[in-house]
């Protein structure tokens, strides 16, 4: 099975509040919430970002989810 990419994905006005909650550059939220970082605080900025409403999701290959689908 191949590595699966993911995210949380926020609205916009989340991401703003993440980066004011935490006092963090954008960049630092956008690491976190595309699990770049795996830092304390990245897992913090997670956890908060899907009590907000964020949605973990999972890129997967055309391919694989044809197969997944099949049995």
């Amino acid at each position: 099975m191949s590595r699966r990419a993911h995210y949380i994905d926020v609205p916009r006005d989340v991401k703003a509040f993440l980066v004011r909650a935490f006092g963090v550059e954008e960049k630092t939220v956008r690491n976190a919430l595309t699990y770049v970082s795996d830092s304390p605080l990245a897992l913090r900025i997670r956890s908060l970002a899907l009590q907000k409403g964020g949605v973990e999701m999972y890129v997967v290959p055309a391919d694989e989810l044809a197969r997944m689908r099949e049995g």
